[in-house]
């Protein structure tokens, strides 16, 4: 179940990501075509195809490093927007600053839980071959 979760946080954070991208390019003049719109979401895709990958990372260990290297930049992304000195402002500001808040600690969430599902399988699975009986 949580896989599921964490893919549709993957897709949900990259279309958020391109439609910021959007409105951020709108608000400074720049024409919003189909071609800005797709360029937007193929970068915001590439942002989350580490946490979207996380989800299949028990059945590599390469597979496991690639998604935890492409995970951090968003992570500490948004790390540093939960421990910002603004954050508990921004709980009780605009409905936009307490939805974006809301994100940023559901994201956190998410992304330490994975981390935590890809280098604790990794490590325990050592741990156990370790303890086996020998024949």
């Amino acid at each position: 179940m949580m896989k599921y979760i964490t893919r549709f946080f993957a897709i949900l954070f990259a279309l958020a990501l391109a439609y910021v991208g959007a409105s951020f390019s709108s608000g400074v003049g720049d024409e919003v075509n189909i071609a800005t719109l797709a360029l937007l979401l193929l970068l915001s895709s590439a942002l989350q195809l580490g946490l979207f990958l996380s989800t299949y990372s028990e059945k590599s260990w390469k597979l496991s490093i690639i998604s935890a290297i492409l995970m951090l930049p968003f992570f500490l992304l948004v790390i540093t927007s939960v421990f910002s000195p603004n954050f508990l402002y921004k709980l009780t500001g605009t409905p936009i600053q307490i939805t974006s808040s809301i994100a940023f600690l559901i994201g956190s969430i998410i992304y330490l839980y994975n981390y935590y599902k890809i280098f604790n399988k990794k490590y325990n699975k050592s741990i156990n071959a370790d303890t086996k009986p020998h024949a």
